[in-house]
């Protein structure tokens, strides 16, 4: 099942919600709903563009089976950790300013937008694990992290698409696929 677009946008009392069913939050169905702070969607597969944008309570998201999030899609929430298991793509901007976020965990990922976790001034850890041979991490994905300490690329085959990807982040320990770790 689908939440439709606008759906709940703007609803200022909204704290929790918990969908057993739904497969795809639409575009903008959530959005600037301040009190919002826990989305539990256990068959969730998608976050339409700007879905929980300035859900800035947003604490906490359980969505097992996400595979991806939209543009803005988690952007200005305070989500604490993100766990793309199954996922398939982090579009732009789509967690940025979310000065709450620790770690970043991004396993059958493929892409990683422009400016996905841009901002993200508590993030200190990415693990970045992909079997794909087209994955890809675009301009400004990670750009102003500034606790950003450890970052594991566990996969063979990646492109960084523009040497801005980690701009401003003070990246101490580096660990490949193959074992080797560059402080």
């Amino acid at each position: 099942s689908v939440i439709p677009s606008n759906a709940f946008s703007g609803c200022i009392r909204l704290t929790s919600i918990n969908f057993e069913s739904v497969q795809i939050i639409a575009y903008y169905a959530f959005t600037s709903c301040p009190k919002l702070s826990t989305v539990s969607c256990p068959s969730l597969l998608s976050i339409g563009e700007c879905a929980f944008q300035s859900c800035s309570a947003l604490t906490s998201l359980y969505a097992p089976l996400l595979k991806s999030v939209g543009t803005r899609g988690l952007q200005n929430t305070r989500l604490t950790n993100v766990v793309l298991s199954l996922g398939q793509y982090a579009y732009n901007s789509a967690f940025a300013n979310n000065p709450g976020m620790k770690l970043a965990e991004m396993r059958n990922v493929y892409q990683i937008g422009s400016y996905a976790f841009y901002m993200c001034s508590g993030l200190s850890t990415v693990i970045f694990e992909t079997t794909s041979s087209n994955a890809r991490i675009y301009p400004s994905a990670f750009a102003y992290c500034r606790t950003l300490l450890s970052l594991y690329l566990l996969t063979s085959m990646f492109a960084l698409q523009n040497a801005t990807a980690f701009l401003s982040t003070p990246i101490s320990n580096y660990t490949t696929s193959t074992g080797g770790v560059y402080g």
